[in-house]
């Protein structure tokens, strides 16, 4: 389908699923035309039933994007309404995955799955009790109950604030909308053991070149802010005779063009929940939902330009 509409720029596709996204009415009228007769010249037709025509907002990829932002599509919040507790790994493992599609509006989505977690372990016995039970019950309802995100838009700078504790990491993605800060997304994970020894220093270095490289699609190429409440991440960057990991990770920021303003913990309440966990074995792979949303986003933030 890439190839198909490859010549049709107004025209975003995954797999069979198709958005024309246009300045205005009557110019919409040109896009459509120009996709359709794209679509017949490679044999391929569109059901009458299932194609809507100028509405502002509409349901893509498992989520609702329009003038206000973006939010979870309603016929998937009713997926998630009718979930059944799973009754093994196998489901366990597939229905957290189903979630964890969504984990970038729900705030401290790795410390609520802990327990789910544990059982996904080789070692671990299934045992699905009163902490499962209540862990499958409070994800299943945050899901059910996000926060409208900001669409990201490609004319603001984005802000990424990152926060560290022995037990876990946060970040948040920020975009100003009428000088009133909005959330694009949450992001949290579990540190590993050998993480939560970490010193101060190196476990705030740690969760910003985690967060950076997270939302990659979102930064590389644009100029940021990264905000921390962690003074001494400033000498990261410019000290010249780091060694180790500490070296390693000055060597990746260098690919994003960004600047590090400091703030007081107080003032960042809502990334450092994000990082105070209950202290446990870290995650043993980032979030990868978050990343192909983050992938997504390129192709979102184009539709919700137009939108907007």
């Amino acid at each position: 389908m890439d190839q198909v509409l490859q010549n049709v720029p107004c025209a975003l596709c995954c797999i069979d699923d198709v958005v024309i996204h246009s300045k205005d009415g009557e110019q919409h009228v040109k896009d459509v035309a120009k996709t359709l007769e794209a679509l017949q010249e490679a044999g391929l037709t569109c059901h009458p039933g299932k194609c809507s025509f100028e509405v502002t907002t509409v349901a893509y990829l498992g989520f609702q994007v329009g003038e206000g932002g973006l939010s979870v599509q309603q016929a998937k919040v009713e997926v998630v309404d009718r979930l059944k507790a799973p009754y093994d790994r196998s489901t366990l493992r597939a229905q957290l995955g189903f979630l964890n599609y969504y984990r970038k509006f729900v705030p401290n989505f790795s410390k609520t799955a802990k327990p789910l977690n544990m059982l996904l372990r080789e070692d671990t016995a299934w045992s699905w009790g009163r902490e499962q039970e209540e862990a499958w019950q409070t994800l299943k309802e945050a899901v059910k109950t996000t926060p409208m995100l900001k669409l990201p838009d490609p004319e603001e700078p984005f802000l990424l604030y990152t926060d560290w504790s022995s037990s876990g990491m946060g970040a948040v993605l920020c975009q100003r909308e009428k000088g009133t800060e909005r959330v694009v997304a949450y992001a949290s994970r579990s540190c590993r053991p050998a993480e939560s020894n970490y010193s101060s220093y190196e476990g705030e270095g740690l969760a910003a070149v985690w967060a950076v490289e997270l939302f990659r699609s979102y930064l590389q190429g644009r100029r940021f802010t990264l905000v921390t409440d962690h003074q001494p991440l400033l000498w990261l960057m410019r000290n010249q005779t780091l060694k180790g990991r500490n070296a390693l990770w000055a060597m990746r920021f260098q690919e994003f063009d960004f600047e590090i303003k400091h703030r007081p913990g107080k003032t960042l309440q809502h990334v450092d929940g994000l990082s105070r966990q209950d202290k446990g074995e870290g995650e043993k792979r980032q979030p990868t939902a978050e990343i192909s949303l983050a992938h997504m986003a390129v192709a979102v933030e184009k539709l919700s330009h137009e939108l907007t």
